[in-house]
């Protein structure tokens, strides 16, 4: 019975369109007939065991596209998405090599926005953490709306800030701000020694285009 439970389960992972000739070419018949065939063959308390094994063997070999099986069950590489790399003008100026934003199956990653202006990247860095977390948050929500998207659609957030102990409250009171209490993405704070242009803080998010 074990084994006539695999068959049934594999059978109805079959995507084949390279039947037996033997078997009629309608699915569902198809489905039908290979079943009841292996009912019989493991039915038949006079044929031995490897006698069994091998017919049900043969009809695998013969009627699955292992191919094909393989690739519904572990996915094809080929037909993977290619990543779309987003370079918006509206938004900041990019302070290093990357893009504002990348996306691939509807998954799309922020690269950390900086304190900057996004009109005069040479503007001096507003003063203080809770003005520059909004200066940040603001720049995050450029990058978004360019691609179509809000705060609404992030999924999770990375925090990065110089000096924890002294700027871990104020950023908060700043960045809660920008969500509603019941829809807070999932988030990391982390500090770090130093940022780029001297900034205090530094956040990068994950969100997800609705299908």
């Amino acid at each position: 019975m074990k084994r006539l439970f695999s068959l049934i389960v594999l059978v109805f992972l079959v995507i084949s369109n390279s039947y037996a000739v033997s078997y009629n070419s309608d699915p569902k018949i198809f489905i039908t007939e290979l079943v009841e065939d292996a009912i019989k063959i493991l039915s038949d308390e006079n044929l031995p065991q490897k006698e069994k094994n091998k017919a049900i063997e043969k009809i695998a070999i013969e009627n699955v596209d292992i191919t094909a099986l393989g690739m519904y069950t572990l996915g094809d590489a080929t037909t993977m998405a290619v990543p779309i790399f987003h370079n918006f003008s509206a938004a900041p100026k990019h302070v290093a090599p990357f893009s504002h934003a990348v996306e691939c199956e509807g998954w799309v990653q922020l690269t950390g926005q900086m304190p900057t202006d996004p009109d005069d990247d040479l503007k001096p860095l507003p003063d203080g953490i809770e003005a520059q977390t909004r200066r940040v948050m603001d720049n995050l929500i450029i990058v978004l709306s360019q691609a179509g998207l809000g705060l609404e659609h992030v999924l999770s957030v990375r925090v990065f800030i110089t000096d924890f102990k002294r700027d871990y409250d104020a950023m908060n009171e700043a960045y809660k701000s920008y969500f509603p209490d019941d829809r807070l993405p999932a988030r990391t704070c982390v500090g770090v020694t130093s940022l780029a242009r001297d900034a205090l803080v530094e956040i990068d998010l994950v969100a997800k285009r609705p299908e």
